[in-house]
């Protein structure tokens, strides 16, 4: 425990290393890319056209300033029967994922540096999301709006909550894609603090799970 004046006891946290990363990201979808755009001072953003279609008046069609991802590697890393039923942002994090355990694309679980290394039973996964998939949020609330509630599909309503990509990479995860069968899976869902919770819910999740018989 610390303590000083200005704060009242604060448990430590248990002392982690970053073995791994995985970035899927506008400025790059590989370690080497981003970095690499980042050494060049490239920005993220360029105008795109069709992001505004659904404007209202004269703003439809306007150029508007996005970041956006470009070809991640999907299909060279989910079998095509589960990409066709998952969302792109769920498809974003098992990619991203994949690179931080070291899979190269089209590599099976087992090859994963990180088995090798830790073991299965030493790695899990604890997803962070902002704001969840919102193209399929806006194709249901489209679809409702439109056509009343006999035209909101339930096979796309599910994929409107906030941390459903977050679950879908847990439970892609104890299956196929990523080796933790056994291992503490947790999502958060905090909006736009969701990256600072995860990464001090990680430690403690780990943690409690590796001293938890």
């Amino acid at each position: 425990m610390i303590a000083n004046s200005a704060m009242s006891s604060v448990p430590l946290l248990p002392k982690v290393a970053i073995t791994g990363l995985g970035l899927v990201t506008p400025l790059g979808t590989s370690k080497e890319s981003f970095f690499a755009g980042l050494s060049d001072g490239r920005s993220a953003l360029a105008l795109h056209s069709d992001l505004s279609s659904a404007l209202p008046g004269e703003l439809a069609g306007q150029p508007v300033w996005a970041g956006r991802v470009s070809e991640f590697g999907a299909q060279a890393a989910i079998e095509a029967g589960k990409r066709r039923r998952m969302p792109r942002l769920a498809q974003m994090c098992i990619v991203a994922a994949r690179e931080a355990l070291g899979l190269l694309p089209g590599a099976g679980p087992k090859n994963a540096s990180a088995i090798h290394t830790y073991g299965a039973n030493r790695l899990g996964v604890v997803l962070g999301t902002g704001l969840g998939g919102l193209d399929a949020t806006i194709e249901f609330t489209r679809s409702f709006i439109d056509g009343g509630m006999a035209a909101a599909s339930p096979a796309v309503f599910p994929y409107t909550v906030m941390n459903a990509s977050a679950e879908m990479c847990i439970r892609d995860s104890a299956k196929t894609s990523l080796p933790v069968p056994d291992s503490p899976s947790s999502s958060t869902e905090v909006g736009c603090t969701a990256t600072r919770a995860t990464c001090e819910k990680s430690p403690r999740i780990t943690f409690d799970s590796a001293i938890t018989p």
